[in-house]
């Protein structure tokens, strides 16, 4: 039912949405990725200890459900299709694909292992392209990670990010932490927009194909489709906005603070 609710949602004006909190929860380390896995709960990447947690994000008692013990530190993730259940986790020099099963309990159980050409810190999939970033490249692949195209393109500040559109394949990124960016599958720049600021980190694109970006700050920045408007979102709970990331049907968000805590919303309109 992913797509018959996110079809309602898109029919939302993103540009006058804002966010209720439902849930926030303090972390025992800094987590720079997650992905919604259910309607209710949440996987983070965890560098230290390195492992894959799941939490519960129902209510405001947030609580951690699983943990699944990592060899190295996981990076980044994204879904491997158009289902929740199955996720790609970069570990750097490899991606490892899990099957995640909700049945009363959690547990994640690894599919493969796939080794990859070069290092992918980022990964975001969509129907035909993978777009990845290490600390000094951009990267576009195939479904099988085969690479099409690289670019120098250096990280900002901690960590590169990556956000795949959900509605075309084109791929959004921050510059120095000062420019948005978008590019399709063929590499081909879509938009470059300044932000009037150094502090851009995490992104990601809401249903309309605008783009929330994380400025460090108690709010998101949201950039209307084609850069022109922009406005702030608040952020109720974060203080330092260092990701963001969108349910698949667009019905809540996720926020990574580096004050090591998260905070998940409702999308509800203003």
């Amino acid at each position: 039912k992913i797509l018959q609710r996110r079809a309602i949602m898109a029919q939302k004006d993103w540009m006058k949405i804002k966010l209720e909190k439902v849930s926030i929860s303090n972390l025992s380390t800094r987590v720079y990725f997650g992905l919604f896995v259910d309607d209710t709960k949440i996987l983070l990447s965890v560098e230290d200890p390195p492992s894959l947690q799941v939490y519960d994000v129902t209510d405001s008692t947030v609580s951690l459900v699983y943990t699944y013990p990592c060899p190295s530190a996981p990076f980044g993730l994204c879904y491997s299709g158009e289902s929740m259940d199955k996720v790609y986790i970069s570990f750097g020099t490899r991606v490892e694909h899990y099957q995640i099963e909700i049945n009363g309990t959690v547990a994640l159980r690894k599919i493969e292992t796939i080794q990859l050409e070069r290092e992918m810190k980022t990964i975001s999939r969509r129907s035909s392209v993978i777009f990845a970033r290490s600390y000094v490249e951009r990267i576009i692949c195939d479904l099988n990670f085969s690479i099409k195209h690289t670019v120098a393109c250096k990280a900002d500040a901690n960590w590169p990010f990556v956000s795949c559109s959900l509605n075309g394949n084109e791929n959004a990124f921050t510059l120095n932490g000062q420019n948005l960016v978008i590019v399709d599958e063929y590499n081909k720049e879509v938009l470059n927009r300044p932000l009037s600021t150094d502090k851009a980190r995490g992104l990601s694109f809401d249903l309309q194909d605008n783009v929330l970006v994380c400025l460090r700050s108690d709010k998101l920045m949201q950039i209307k489709h084609g850069g022109g408007e922009s406005r702030d979102i608040d952020l109720p709970g974060i203080q330092d906005s260092y990701n963001v990331v969108l349910h698949p049907t667009g019905e809540k968000v996720m926020v990574l603070d580096f004050e090591e805590k998260f905070c998940v919303y409702n999308v509800v309109l203003n």
